[in-house]
């Protein structure tokens, strides 16, 4: 595992606000252990499932690849941006990406998000990435028909409030130790 990589079971790739493109037309998405996209990948691991924001899901597919004639194709439906998400069976560490996109409709920079887990059964549609998961910083692929490697690194610039992705995990800490309530103590 490369410094500063982090280890989760889900990971999302969206567009952004400013890609160029209101959809992610992905011919495939490689994962890498390594910050240099080399090595170890998610051609390797187990995956529970494939999903998009459109609510479509895809279980035990073996891999985050299609071709670009039948590619995964996302667009936002006006109220948030395109993404799409796998499940692993086990928490990875990633560190790169490379991705490929089709050449109608490349967007110029895409956004990683590392989940502890995917959205629930039926809510896609109104899951957005931002909110639940920890962003990696911007990437910007070099063309539409190979990204280059493209390194995923935490985003601790505070654009976006870490008390939503860390109070999802702190309800779910305290789920688990059935707490009725973890806010209760006023010295916490």
């Amino acid at each position: 595992q490369s410094p500063g990589t982090i280890s989760k079971t889900t990971w999302v790739v969206a567009n952004t606000a400013t890609s160029g493109s209101s959809c992610l037309d992905l011919c495939s998405v490689e994962l890498f252990t390594s910050s240099n996209c080399a090595g170890r990948s998610s051609r390797e691991w187990a995956t529970e499932k494939i999903f998009d924001n459109s609510g479509a899901v895809e279980l035990g597919a073996p891999h985050w690849e299609s071709s670009c004639a039948t590619r995964m194709q996302e667009c936002n439906n006006g109220t948030s941006l395109a993404w799409i998400g796998v499940e692993f069976n086990q928490p990875h560490a990633v560190g790169c990406m490379e991705v490929h996109q089709a050449a109608a409709a490349p967007a110029g920079e895409l956004r990683a998000y590392a989940c502890r887990s995917p959205p629930p059964s039926g809510r896609a549609p109104s899951w957005d990435p931002a909110e639940h998961c920890q962003p990696m910083q911007v990437v910007h692929p070099k063309s539409s028909a190979s990204s280059g490697p493209l390194q995923l690194i935490s985003d601790a610039s505070c654009a976006m409030d870490p008390a939503s992705y860390i109070a999802e995990d702190v309800a779910r800490l305290a789920k688990a130790e059935n707490a009725a309530n973890p806010a209760g103590d006023p010295t916490v």
